[in-house]
């Protein structure tokens, strides 16, 4: 342990081998959950596929016994069909460290827009209206940053889902206004008006698999969030988020310079 009593230096190279060890804890852990989820796709696919045999060896079973069985197997492909989400994004969370950056202008208003379309397509009712701010251009990963706003966009239809109509804002904070805390003139942000939340539970936003009370009923693997952080992480930037019970709530997000391109460093003969 130390003392603060060791040399300059000392206490340097302890600090940076405690940094390279949670590096490879850190890869340890992303290597454990990428094979994870790797390795549960099969069997999962297999058991989704003996469900749909049954459920279709069911169909014309008559009476109440036929009903409960039917409903029984809907109910085993649903909780297959969240384990399969669930494994989508355990690999997108544990690769998104890893996956190198290919930054370039992207028009985030295009984006948003053809996002929203999917939604409606996906989830018809209630209707969304959209108020998206034109010619909202980043440098980024495209990629990253349309897995970005999908997981904003479909945060806020879904916190509004209760709602008869939803609507959903896309904007950019203009330059020079006053924002609380500082710093986040020019920030992107994406406006919901669904149920909110306690800015006092606001802290577990952003760490995996934690619900905020009064979530319960929404569907989700309590991890879009937390990808929604990395990648903007990953672009140099901050995020945080605004609301009120009932109120709604707005998420801010910044992106600083886009990364380089990773290099892997040189294996050994």
């Amino acid at each position: 342990m130390s003392t603060g009593h060791e040399p300059l230096h000392e206490r340097l190279s302890a600090q940076q081998r405690h940094l390279e060890q949670l590096a490879r804890e850190r890869d340890e852990l992303e290597w454990v959950s990428q094979a994870l989820a790797h390795d549960l796709r099969s069997p999962v696919s297999a058991i989704d596929g003996f469900a749909t045999l049954l459920q279709d060896s069911l169909a014309a079973l008559p009476g109440p016994a036929g009903e409960q069985a039917r409903h029984l197997t809907c109910r085993v492909r649903a909780g297959v069909e969240q384990i399969g989400e669930l494994i989508e994004a355990l690999q997108l969370l544990s690769g998104l460290s890893r996956s190198p950056m290919q930054c370039s202008p992207v028009d985030l208003s295009a984006m948003a827009a053809q996002l929203l379309d999917h939604l409606r397509q996906q989830h018809p009712e209630p209707p969304i209206d959209a108020c998206i701010e034109p010619g909202l251009f980043a440098h980024g990963d495209r990629r990253l940053l349309r897995q970005l706003l999908a997981n904003l966009l479909g945060n806020a239809r879904k916190f509004s889902s209760r709602s008869p109509r939803i609507r959903i804002e896309l904007g950019r904070l203009p330059p020079g206004e006053s924002t609380e805390p500082a710093g986040w003139d020019g920030a992107f942000f994406v406006r919901d008006h669904g149920v909110g939340f306690d800015m006092n539970q606001a802290q577990r936003l952003f760490q995996p698999r934690q619900r905020l009370p009064g979530s319960e009923p929404f569907e989700g693997q309590g991890l879009g969030l937390t990808i929604v952080q990395r990648i903007v992480g990953r672009h140099g930037g901050r995020v945080r988020a605004e609301s009120a019970p009932q109120q709604g709530a707005t998420f801010f997000f910044t992106l600083g310079p886009c990364a380089p391109p990773e290099i892997p460093p040189p294996t050994k003969a």
